[in-house]
């Protein structure tokens, strides 16, 4: 399985993807997102696999995702960060945002 995570990103002024492929991909996503390689809001994650075939939207899996690592590292997200989570999960996430 050979899996390519596109995060789709925006500000005021541009829009932007965030581009990871192969076996880790998920993984570096994940880590990008939180490392902040991704300006703006997050708008939308795609996940494909040209081997198999398939393409679909993983937004909220990402999200719960990214909410578990937030929870593992223990850390305050960014505001970014915490506002995707609370778009996708919902505003009852409970997670606070670092200053």
């Amino acid at each position: 399985m050979s899996e390519t995570y596109v995060v789709h990103y925006s500000t005021k002024h541009y829009t932007g993807a965030l581009l990871e492929t192969g076996r880790f991909a998920k993984r570096r996503a994940l880590a990008a997102v939180l490392g902040g390689h991704a300006a703006g809001s997050i708008d939308r994650v795609d996940c494909y696999d040209p081997e198999e075939k398939w393409a679909r939207d993983v937004t909220e899996d990402f999200a719960r995702d990214l909410a578990a690592s937030v929870v593992d590292i223990g850390d305050l997200p960014t505001t970014q960060v915490r506002n995707f989570l609370e778009e996708q999960l919902g505003v009852g996430t409970a997670i606070p945002a670092a200053a």
